[in-house]
Parts: structure tokens; C-alpha cells; sequence
């Protein structure tokens, strides 16, 4: 009995995974279209996600989405600036 019990919450949890993981792959996907047509046709985002049919419920959703890899990408484009001016005087001084 144990055995099964144990199994039956290994399949629930595994089937909560495949849940999850299916779920932030469509949100990737919606993010990346959102993304491609603010590049390409000039939209913002709210225009692009009009034009995806982006249900009003989510709109937040991949709003705050968007900002918030919009600041990790800022982060990382920074994050090596910071070595510059270091390496700058190290080749002239060499």
C-alpha cells in the first residue's frame, strides 16, 4: 500500500511539473511574439498584445513580465561595463 501511495504522488507531482513547465513555455512564447512585433512594427506593448488577442486578464501579467526582464537585461548590459575603465589602464599601462 505504500509503495502505490508513494507512486500515486510521485505521478501527481510529476503531472503538476509537466503543468508548470507548459505554462511558462506559452508564456515565453507570448513574450517573445510580444517583443518581436514591439520591435518590428513600432508597437507598444499594450498595442502588441491587442494584437496577439492577449485576454485583458493577462495583459498585467505579461506587462510585468516584460519589465521585469527588461531590467535583468539592463543588469547584465551593465554588469560588464564596470571592468572598463580596469582594463583601459591596465593596457596602456602595459
Amino acid at each position: 500500500m505504500k509503495f502505490m501511495r508513494e507512486l500515486e504522488e510521485n505521478n501527481m507531482a510529476r503531472a503538476e511539473g509537466r503543468k508548470e513547465g507548459h505554462e511558462a513555455g506559452v508564456a515565453d512564447g507570448i513574450l517573445s511574439s510580444v517583443r518581436n512585433l514591439m520591435e518590428t512594427m513600432n508597437l507598444s506593448a499594450e498595442k502588441a498584445m491587442e494584437a496577439l488577442k492577449v485576454s485583458e486578464a493577462e495583459k498585467e501579467k505579461y506587462l510585468k513580465l516584460l519589465d521585469k526582464q527588461e531590467k535583468e537585461s539592463t543588469k547584465d548590459k551593465t554588469a560588464g561595463l564596470t571592468f572598463w575603465p580596469v582594463l583601459n589602464r591596465i593596457y596602456f599601462i602595459l
